[in-house]
């Protein structure tokens, strides 16, 4: 298991948050590996609206938060101008709780620290001519049939080429996915194209067992909510 390496004041900060809200309905996002103070908050399956905190030069129990949605029909992010500094967790809570729409946890729920997974998310690689490479690992419970092998050449979209290479055993599969988007951090291009992937392949191929070494039910496309 990977877990996310942050500071024991951002620690504290998600404790306070899923101990008060539905944990069940929050994503925990770590677009700042090298950045041990900053985190962020979405809804599960709305990846396109967040709340980053930050406890960096905050007054201790206190924190500085942004709000964010998708500005644009390009996914491209902006902030919304309604961040503040110095705030406590009491009105943090009420803040994610009000942008991401997500409900009070009933009072029985506990939260386990250890229910967070950092995803190993392959990041883009530039290449000469200006797009964008990334490779994704995925293993199959079993086999891959001669048959199902055509299911991969229409894994491409239009903004988006994927090519596929096979292990000896046929059970793991490397795609090798491009794109030419202007915008490739953009929620569709970053996550949403890499999910529609997975769940034909999971359709059409067969049961997936692993993504990036991870198991398949921490992926957003087959995560179980109990």
């Amino acid at each position: 298991m990977i877990v996310l390496r942050k500071d024991a004041s951002i620690w504290t900060m998600i404790a306070g948050v899923m101990q008060r809200l539905d944990s069940h309905e929050l994503d925990v996002i770590d677009h700042w590996d090298a950045t041990y103070d900053m985190i962020g908050f979405a809804r599960v399956g709305v990846p396109n609206r967040l709340v980053f905190v930050s406890t960096c030069q905050q007054p201790a129990g206190h924190y500085a938060f942004d709000l964010e949605v998708d500005a644009s029909s390009t996914g491209e992010k902006q902030g919304m101008g309604t961040g503040e500094q110095g705030v406590t967790i009491d009105v943090l809570v009420e803040v994610v709780k009000r942008h991401l729409e997500v409900p009070a946890a009933a009072p029985s729920t506990e939260y386990d620290a250890s229910s967070i997974h950092k995803l190993n998310v392959p990041r883009w690689e530039r290449l000469a001519d200006g797009s964008f490479r990334r490779l994704w690992e995925i293993r199959f419970a079993r086999p891959i049939a001669d048959e199902k092998l055509t299911v991969f050449a229409g894994l491409s979209e239009p903004s988006i080429e994927v090519d596929a290479t096979f292990s000896d055993d046929r059970r793991t599969v490397t795609l090798v996915t491009t794109t030419t988007s202007s915008t490739p951090y953009s929620d569709d291009v970053f996550y949403g194209a890499p999910y529609r992937m997975m769940r034909a392949l999971d359709e059409a191929v067969g049961a997936i067992e692993l993504i990036q070494g991870q198991p398949r039910d921490l992926w957003q496309p087959f995560r179980r909510v109990e």
